[in-house]
């Protein structure tokens, strides 16, 4: 079954994306209310028990008839109630087949997605025709000493903030202010 909803549907929204086994608020509708570069939609397949959603924009394209799909600004990417590398091959073939009627449906030209560097979305996007790495994503442990985490750092960094440092740049902890 498939389920498309826009920004008026703000609790189904919220069902979708609170219930499922990894989110981040790049998929939520409050951080969708805030976009202004196109309108929301959330597409939703559901097949059994288990359940797909994907948070996009739409872009109408000047003097056309057709639009194009994008994500919010940060990673999104695609959610499920089952973590997606857990969804069976079947039901991942089925979604690809909804959401490529759909995109043809509703004259979609092509899609963009960031993907979450947390997540592993690849294996449901790969059965698109592939996913293009477009750089790296930097992790820091904030709960280690800022001394060890500065150990990690390319020399390129350390010498960019150390260079900040003797310009006169202070990074203040709001909460101690």
């Amino acid at each position: 079954m498939i389920k498309i909803f826009t920004l008026l549907n703000k609790d189904k929204w919220i069902f979708y994306v609170g219930n499922s086994a990894e989110y981040d608020f790049y998929h939520t509708w409050h951080y969708h209310s805030l976009e202004t570069a196109g309108d929301p939609v959330l597409f939703i397949y559901e097949e059994s028990d288990t359940y797909i959603g994907f948070p996009l924009l739409q872009r109408k394209i000047p003097g056309s008839d057709y639009s194009d799909l994008t994500c919010v600004y940060g990673f999104s990417g695609p959610f499920s109630n089952k973590r997606i590398d857990e969804i069976d091959e079947d039901l991942m073939e089925n979604f690809k087949s909804a959401f490529n009627n759909f995109l043809i449906k509703e004259r979609y030209v092509s899609v963009f997605v960031r993907l979450h560097p947390f997540y592993k979305q690849q294996k449901l996007l790969e059965k698109f025709g592939g996913v293009h790495e477009n750089g790296k994503t930097v992790v820091l442990d904030l709960s280690v000493p800022i001394d060890e985490q500065r150990k990690k750092y390319r020399q390129s960094t350390m010498d960019a903030i150390k260079h900040a440092w003797k310009m006169g740049f202070k990074v203040k902890d709001e909460n101690k202010c």
